[in-house]
């Protein structure tokens, strides 16, 4: 684009925010190696959620396995249509985004282990593999970063942190 997206009273009205999750690095190859979780697990993905949406799970955009996973993956998010009391709120109380790494979940194979897994959640037919899987039952990496400084007036945020 040779010109802004938005108006600037749409900028104003809805201002535009991004979260950018460019990679993990020093990712673990013990007690199991690279070359194993390639061939027994899923693609790594990312899950987080932010001012009580929805969470957002994002696989990486390569499967090959390495100590880097890369996303490269950027998602707006309009503040203004957040009520400023609640966005404030949430900032002042928690303001914490969460971010879990997982790169250990298992690949489901069979039919039948499909079948089984829908079988314990409710309306789940038309759910994704990666949907339907309970994410705390495989070990994976945390990192939290405190967006607290956005009360501040600060209006970028380059967050790294170990995983």
């Amino acid at each position: 684009l040779n010109k802004p997206l938005l108006t600037p009273e749409q900028e104003q009205a809805l201002c535009p925010a991004t979260l950018t999750i460019h990679e993990a690095r020093n990712l673990p190859d013990k007690p199991v190696s690279f070359e194993a979780l390639q061939k027994k697990c899923q693609p790594i993905v990312s899950r987080f959620s932010l001012f009580n949406s929805p969470p957002q799970v994002w696989q990486v955009a390569s499967s090959h396995r390495s100590a880097t996973a890369e996303w490269n993956r950027t998602m707006v998010l309009l503040l203004g249509r957040i009520k400023g009391k609640d966005l404030h709120t949430w900032l002042q109380n928690d303001g914490i985004l969460t971010i879990e790494i997982h790169d250990r979940i298992r690949n489901i194979d069979s039919e039948s282990e499909i079948r089984h897994l829908l079988s314990k959640k409710s309306g789940a037919l038309d759910m994704a593999k990666t949907a339907i899987l309970d994410f705390s039952k495989y070990p994976y990496g945390v990192v939290a970063f405190s967006l607290q400084d956005l009360l501040l007036g600060v209006n970028k945020l380059d967050l790294t942190m170990p995983i």
